[in-house]
């Protein structure tokens, strides 16, 4: 079951799973109901969309946060988009298995990670 929360003074929708697989390991996590709690509480104060970033601004630029990261980041990213070229399915799994779409990436294009966020995110 999932739940879509709106921020419609943004037009910025965020849909949460009860659970999410760890794109780098391919397990599957249960999503705490702090994060729906938080991602509420923003969707509700029109401040959806500053959450999200807040966060990914964090992650990527986060005291421990290294090039080896922001590579990783960025390479799960392009991954997603892999997966959104061709065609998302909610029964895709990562395998773990290196296939011929993983790459290293030398440069990612803002707009390309804009458009991952704006299809998996609202």
């Amino acid at each position: 079951m999932s739940t879509t929360y709106t921020d419609y003074i943004h037009k910025v929708a965020v849909t949460m799973l009860e659970e999410y697989i760890d794109v780098r390991t391919g397990e599957t996590h249960e999503v705490t109901s702090i994060v729906h709690d938080q991602i509420a509480y923003h969707a509700e104060n029109g401040t959806l969309g500053h959450l999200v970033f807040s966060a990914l601004h964090h992650f990527l630029h986060g005291k421990q946060t290294s090039q080896k990261k922001i590579d990783e980041i960025l390479y799960q990213l392009s991954d997603i988009r892999a997966m959104m070229d061709q065609g998302y399915t909610t029964s895709i799994r990562p395998t773990g298995k290196t296939t011929s779409v993983q790459k290293k990436i030398n440069g990612v294009d803002i707009k390309e990670i804009d458009d991952i966020l704006e299809a998996f995110g609202g």
